[in-house]
């Protein structure tokens, strides 16, 4: 099968990979999209395992399934993917914590990931893919499950809905927030970015107010921001963390779905009684609810893809993606899906 793999740091090539046979509990997937995420572009610079497949947020069509996993998928069942196989005896696994799981395995990383043709996967951390949902629409769940599981975090801790919120960073990730946390019922929204573009979507989402990071001085942010109940950095930002901390109020919430580095500003959340959230702790049971808001239009989609792209062309064309700002989510299409998944149900006749 065709694949592209990350070769050395900042190398992709294309390459062509052998089909494995399926072990138990295993499935073949036919990959149709697969997005590109934030942790992607950082394994690309940085790669975890050379040479390695990347991609981790797809959907695809079962094309091929171990006796184990008959019982929950059939051929041509379109499904995606919750992306850490974890090990499944500890005791995260056995409370559903899977993302918790410290033996867990990541596609992508550890694993073989989705940007190539066919995908295998232990089919216990396959999802069906909700009817009338894209292909395309099926690679940005995983994705919005992280926006998804912070707003649900933020409403488990009982914050009012009047709660003055902060999202530093305008990418992908923060726009889910965005979204997430208005269907949830905040209002109170300010975001902290860098792009215009992305900011006008933050505000057609529903964010009340708008910052360019180069304008967030200790001055303004102790007199144009109001005082922070919760402060969710969305991007690796640490320096406009600083500045707003004088704004923090005490016992105020931060998760940072970016880590946070400085010894400094952990010192002074913990002495200010700033309390650090889960971030991006997602569930399974997350991905189906998500479908549901995608499949009913709570959840806009279309605005988070930018550009579009195939699988064949995606070496060629990846340095344009590295042009920081110009996208948001850029869907990796695959032409040869509906080729493939005949080959494989010629085979199973």
């Amino acid at each position: 099968m065709n694949a592209v793999q990350v070769v050395a740091p900042g190398k992709l090539k294309m390459t062509s990979v052998a089909s494995r046979e399926l072990l138990p509990w295993e499935v073949r997937i036919a990959m149709a999209s697969t997005s590109i995420c934030g942790s992607d572009m950082k394994n690309f610079r940085n790669p975890v395992l050379v040479p390695q497949i990347p991609g981790h947020e797809f959907s695809g069509v079962i094309v091929e399934v171990s006796k184990e996993a008959s019982e929950s998928f059939q051929l041509g069942n379109n499904v995606t993917v919750f992306p850490m196989l974890a090990c499944l005896q500890c005791n995260d696994c056995k409370c559903g914590r899977y993302r918790d799981c410290v033996y867990k395995l990541s596609l992508g990383f550890q694993l073989p990931g989705s940007f190539a043709e066919e995908v295998i996967v232990d089919s216990r951390f396959v999802i069906h893919l909700a009817e009338g949902l894209s292909f395309e629409q099926g690679a940005l769940i995983e994705h919005l499950c992280c926006g998804y599981r912070v707003a649900k975090e933020i409403v488990a801790h009982d914050i009012p809905k009047s709660a003055q919120i902060v999202l530093i960073g305008d990418g992908p990730i923060a726009l889910a927030d965005v979204q997430a946390l208005f269907l949830s019922g905040y209002r109170n929204m300010t975001l902290i970015g860098k792009y215009s573009m992305r900011m006008d979507i933050a505000v057609r989402f529903g964010v009340s107010r708008v910052y360019e990071s180069s304008e967030i001085t200790p001055t303004i942010g102790l007199h144009d921001i109001p005082s922070i109940d919760v402060c969710i950095m969305a991007a690796p930002a640490e320096q406009v963390l600083q500045q707003l901390l004088p704004v923090l109020k005490p016992g105020a919430f931060v998760f940072p779905q970016s880590r946070i580095h400085s010894q400094t500003i952990l010192s002074f959340l913990e002495d200010r009684g700033i309390q650090m959230g889960r971030a991006f702790a997602y569930e399974m049971s997350d991905f189906s609810e998500v479908m549901e808001l995608v499949k009913k239009g709570k959840i806009d989609t279309e605005s988070l893809v930018t550009s579009r792209i195939d699988l064949l062309q995606l070496v060629e064309d990846f340095p344009s993606l590295l042009e920081k700002g110009m996208h948001l989510k850029t869907i990796i299409g695959n032409e040869k899906l509906h080729e493939i998944v005949e080959n494989y149900r010629r085979k199973a006749i």
